[in-house]
């Protein structure tokens, strides 16, 4: 499940006066742009998304950063950064607020430092830039979370049920569709939810 987007690139008149396009390729330092570790995001003073993209070099007081767009170069003033790859100067200062947020089949765990709740959407601080997170995919555990929300009891011993067929197996995942079931020689399988009765201490509380 893909429960998570980067900033995007905003167009807006006041970032455009700050950015340059090249549209060279950059010699100033060789970097792996495709290395995950390379990974920011730019935020800036005056507000508004941030620009997430793999981080080329920092010289001369400019960032160089490779985005879907292109290469943009950025004047490292009224500027902060997020992720492992950010020149320590440029740092966002985070207020230690931990999360770990979890999808709703338990398939897929992040963890960073909750910065906003912008609308349906977790903005976190990871050491692979921001991530946005839609609130309704996933659960919330942690001192950053604004109610901490405890993931979905269910995992053990179940049955499914739909009329003389009955599946047993261990209850390893939920989502809005289906059960996911560990089941002997066979492995995990998925059951179509509203077609199977669930019972067993594995099932889903409520």
């Amino acid at each position: 499940m893909n429960f998570f987007r980067n900033a995007l690139l905003v167009g807006t008149a006041s970032a455009a006066t700050a950015l340059c396009i090249a549209a060279t390729s950059v010699h100033a330092q060789a970097v792996d742009i495709a290395a995950p570790e390379r990974t920011v995001t730019i935020r800036f003073e005056y507000g508004g998304d941030g620009i997430t993209g793999q981080l080329i070099s920092f010289e001369e007081n400019k960032l160089r950063i490779e985005t879907t767009v292109g290469t943009i170069t950025i004047p490292a003033e009224d500027v902060s950064c997020i992720g492992a790859a950010c020149p320590e100067s440029l740092r966002l200062a985070v207020e230690a607020s931990p999360i770990v947020l979890t999808s709703l089949d338990g398939q897929i765990t992040l963890s960073g430092d909750l910065l906003e709740i912008a609308g349906n959407e977790y903005v976190v601080a990871t050491a692979a830039g921001e991530l946005r997170i839609e609130t309704d995919k996933v659960t919330c555990q942690g001192e950053g979370c604004v109610v901490e929300v405890s993931a979905p009891v269910f995992g053990g011993p179940v049955v499914l049920t739909n009329g003389a067929t009955e599946i047993s197996g261990n209850l390893v995942g939920v989502d809005e569709t289906s059960y996911l079931v560990e089941v002997e020689n066979l492995g995990a399988i998925r059951v179509q939810l509203d077609s199977f009765t669930c019972t067993g201490e594995g099932c889903p509380a409520g």
